[in-house]
């Protein structure tokens, strides 16, 4: 997946690329997890993973779905 497309949005996000952000578990985890947050916030076309306690404003929660058919689920 290297499109916005690929996963299934339409529109101007179809042919968009994805901005993937990731951290290096146990590599300093708090200093990366705050700056890749500030990345996605400033990338319109940013993901990125995180655990819940490290959320900051600006970030969106995306809900998601395990199998197909399932209503998607907010992290708790």
């Amino acid at each position: 997946m290297r499109n916005w497309g690929d996963l299934g949005l339409g529109g101007e996000w179809a042919e968009m690329p994805i901005h993937a952000y990731g951290i290096k578990p146990w590599n300093g985890f708090e200093k990366v997890v705050f700056p890749m947050a500030k990345h996605v916030t400033d990338d319109k076309y940013g993901i990125a993973y995180s655990g819940i306690a490290y959320l900051d404003q600006g970030v969106k929660v995306l809900p998601l779905v395990a199998n197909p058919g399932d209503a998607p689920q907010a992290p708790t």
